[in-house]
């Protein structure tokens, strides 16, 4: 079978793969997480051109089964992320400018897809994305905390109440945090199965051997002290968001040495995975761990304290 015969039936296979992924992530959202796959083998096989009209095609079907805003919006980032991966690879790109990549696209729709609701179907931003939703689950557990604590926390409540009336400040930082975590879930499974088809892939850095840099801190720290001395109308929203992306970054940190050190000392998985969530759930253990996970970018307490002993 000649090259052009032979991309032409592995396009319509990928093409009916598509639209049962597709299909099955419209009920099933976790599903979505596999649509790149098609597109990202038929890119790395073949090429752009067969893969772009791979991708044209199963829309057009989709929509016929979905209505044509889902099928566009359920397949469409998902497909050009498989597309991007797919020419990276093939082009041996390397992990950083395949993340930054698949990031930046992710992030475009995401955006897109806000502005598209918003204008198509007259709905409040808040309900785009999903701040009413959150607002109202607070509020019913609010009642369960304070019938269970009483009035003994109400710094801590009038705390999160202050935080929630605000959250659509944060909006950026949200947008930013999950984009990110559907990158690195994409290409965690993306890897995993590009391995059973024996094509070469970046591999990620093993989590415990990863650690906060001190550029990006510095990075963030500059833009937030830079911010303080500029007078534009959005100041407070970015120095809202820049404090916050400042402290996840050194908490990711702080947790990544907690489960280190977790590992090290306790063998069963369960009780690990049990002491690693009440550390996550606990305000006292966060604040310990914010700490150690910042000396911990700046001084090697991992290497002196766990694997040393390793």
């Amino acid at each position: 079978m000649n090259r052009s015969l032979q991309g032409l039936v592995e396009g319509s296979l990928i093409t009916a793969i598509n639209i049962v992924l597709a299909w099955f992530s419209y009920w099933f959202f976790p599903m979505i997480y596999f649509i790149p796959l098609p597109s990202l083998i038929l890119t790395y096989r073949h090429g752009l051109r067969i893969s772009i009209l791979s991708l044209i095609i199963s829309i057009i079907l989709l929509s016929l089964m979905l209505s044509p805003f889902s099928a566009i919006f359920l397949m469409l980032p998902s497909g050009i992320l498989g597309l991007y991966l797919g020419y990276g690879l093939q082009k041996k790109f390397n992990l950083r400018l395949l993340i930054v990549g698949s990031f930046t696209l992710l992030l475009f729709f995401e955006i897109l897809s806000i502005y598209l609701s918003m204008i198509l179907f007259k709905m409040p931003f808040e309900k785009v994305i999903g701040i009413d939703a959150m607002k109202e689950g607070w509020r019913k557990s609010l009642e369960i905390f304070r019938n269970y604590l009483g009035e003994s926390n109400n710094e801590y409540i009038d705390m999160q109440n202050k935080f929630m009336e605000n959250l659509h400040i944060f909006v950026p930082y949200f947008l930013i945090i999950s984009t990110l975590f559907q990158v690195f879930l994409n290409y965690i499974i993306v890897e995993r199965v590009l391995k059973r088809f024996k094509i070469e892939a970046p591999s990620l850095p093993n989590l415990e051997g990863f650690r906060i840099s001190k550029k990006l801190l510095f990075s963030v720290l500059a833009l937030y002290i830079l911010f303080i001395f500029v007078n534009i109308p959005s100041k407070n929203i970015i120095l809202s968001n820049l404090y916050l992306f400042l402290q996840t970054i050194i908490l990711f940190n702080g947790y990544i040495f907690a489960w280190i050190l977790l590992k090290h000392y306790i063998s069963r998985k369960s009780l690990r995975i049990l002491l690693f969530i009440l550390f996550i759930l606990n305000p006292i253990f966060g604040s310990i761990i914010f700490i150690v996970g910042f000396v911990d970018i700046f001084f090697p307490l991992r290497e002196k304290l766990i694997l040393k002993e390793g």
